[in-house]
């Protein structure tokens, strides 16, 4: 064996030694970050949650019956779906 071959031979070693690291840590991550979805218990209260997993206490709803609603005059199409219907405006304040 000559110098330039055990060099190339050690070289190549290095090179399959880090990819081999860098499997065995994503498939760490991956695991990990897949048992945290798995282990997360749901929320107990029924409720709403946030992305951070706070409770959300949603505002009253509105009066639906004492809003405005006006026409525009305009009509949305989905002929794939075969929608045609009349586009109206709500405004719907709560007081």
């Amino acid at each position: 064996m000559t110098r330039g071959q055990g060099a190339a031979r050690r070289h190549s070693r290095a090179i399959t030694m880090a990819l081999v690291a860098v499997v065995i840590g994503a498939l760490a991550v991956a695991g990990w970050s897949i048992r945290q979805y798995v282990a997360s218990p749901a929320p107990a209260h029924g409720g709403l949650t946030d992305m951070n997993g706070a409770i959300v206490v949603p505002d009253d709803p509105p009066d639906v019956q004492a809003a405005h609603v006006r026409s525009t005059g305009e009509r949305f199409v989905a002929p794939d779906q075969g929608l045609d219907v009349p586009l109206d405006s709500m405004d719907v304040t709560g007081e």
